[in-house]
């Protein structure tokens, strides 16, 4: 009886353990600038096993239009370490500002001029300014799909 319970104690002592160990972190990046965002995964003992881009809109009609020209400006959004299990650890990230508030779909939407104005706007660096313009593109596009325009 006294090795059976034992036994149990190092097995949950075990468990207990492994859930503490952090054996993978998850860490999302968005591009103030241009809002495309980026995801890795990292071992703690070396390598990336995984990244993952997704170019916005935005980005893509810059390049195409300004080639070369396009700067970024990385803040992460995501940073979970994670457990053998799957389980979030540890969490940290930074505070991106206003460009998180743009889904895709919105910037997939706007025409050329806006997405000029947008990218000046996310690269002054003026937060009353990129608030008014995001509140502003936020409403031309609720009307816009009111209106039938954008699917």
């Amino acid at each position: 009886m006294r090795k059976f319970a034992l036994s149990v104690l190092v097995a949950a002592g075990l468990v207990f353990l492994a859930s503490t160990v952090i054996v993978y972190t998850d860490v999302g990046e968005v591009c103030e600038y241009t809002a495309s965002h980026r995801e890795s995964r990292f071992r703690p003992f070396g390598g990336q096993s995984r990244q993952v881009y997704h170019r916005s809109a935005l980005e893509t009609f810059l390049e195409r239009e300004h080639p070369g020209q396009v700067a970024h400006r990385w803040t992460s959004y995501k940073g979970n370490g994670k457990n053998i299990f799957g389980r979030t650890n540890v969490h940290g990230h930074g505070s991106p500002g206003v460009v998180m508030q743009l889904p895709a779909e919105l910037i997939d939407a706007l025409n050329a001029e806006q997405m000029r104005r947008l990218y000046v706007t996310l690269r002054s660096g003026n937060e009353a300014a990129q608030e008014t313009l995001v509140r502003e593109l936020q409403q031309d596009y609720l009307n816009r799909l009111k209106s039938g325009l954008v699917k």
